[in-house]
């Protein structure tokens, strides 16, 4: 199956084929600020599984939480539409709600739950990971 994301103004687009790696949402700070909302949906594709990426994207490289990130957005209305983490370059994050025409499904993973909004609410059953940061003070390794 080949999906189609587009940004708000239809600017900019990428094409992926075949299921994600991964459907989670992220309750970090990074991804708080980089949606404006009080997580962000990311669905992950391996590198050679995006087809196509089309129009004027800019870029923005920071560290976040995952370490250096480059992101990748509509130059005309802003929407980031996927991110590239530097640890892992095989890999590419792709704005879920970006995937309007051609839906993913429904996230099964909370990323960071521990940052998690103590309002928002989680169906029962998904795979709850906790932040870095919270594994590092109390000595454990993160989950991944």
């Amino acid at each position: 199956m080949i999906r189609t994301a587009t940004c708000r103004c239809g600017g900019c687009l990428i094409e992926v084929q075949g299921e994600p790696i991964a459907n989670l949402v992220c309750h970090c700070s990074s991804c708080k600020r980089r949606t404006g909302g009080p997580c962000g949906w990311t669905v992950t594709f391996r590198r050679d599984q995006v087809l196509a990426r089309r129009w004027a994207f800019s870029i923005y490289e920071s560290d976040g939480t995952i370490g250096r990130v480059v992101n990748s957005f509509c130059s005309v209305c802003g929407t980031t539409l996927l991110f590239a983490p530097a640890d892992f370059p095989d890999i590419i994050g792709c704005a879920g709600g970006c995937f309007v025409d051609d839906p993913v499904g429904e996230p099964t993973v909370s990323a960071s739950d521990d940052l998690r909004c103590a309002w928002l609410q989680l169906p029962q059953g998904w795979d709850v990971r906790t932040s870095a940061l919270a594994e590092r003070a109390n000595g454990a390794a993160p989950d991944g």
